[in-house]
């Protein structure tokens, strides 16, 4: 049989996604593909700490990635429903952290 990894790209990498949300992800034979943050130094340390095969500023850049199967949108609550819209009209299954606002 051949298992498929789950391909997960992250939008935020705040407390609660470092904290929370990716040490839960953390062995579960989960392929972490790419981070975006507005920073670049949390997204590079989120990258370094967690096994991110990228990082990036700009949430297109996952969008736009084939190989990203599905999106954790972990960012403020004001930005959810725009991120998910996006995540959703580019092909990507969409977890949103918290509830939309």
């Amino acid at each position: 049989m051949n298992e498929q990894r789950i391909r997960i790209g992250l939008i935020g990498a705040g407390r609660f996604a470092r904290g929370t949300l990716l040490p839960l992800l953390r062995g579960r034979g989960i392929d972490l593909r790419g981070v975006v943050t507005q920073r670049g130094t949390s997204a590079r340390a989120t990258a370094e700490q967690f096994g991110f095969r990228y990082k990036a500023s700009d949430p297109e850049e996952l969008f736009g990635d084939p190989e990203i199967d599905a999106v954790i949108v972990a960012t403020r609550h004001r930005s959810h429903a725009t991120l998910a819209a996006k995540a959703l009209r580019a092909g990507k299954a969409v977890l949103v952290e918290k509830p939309f606002t």
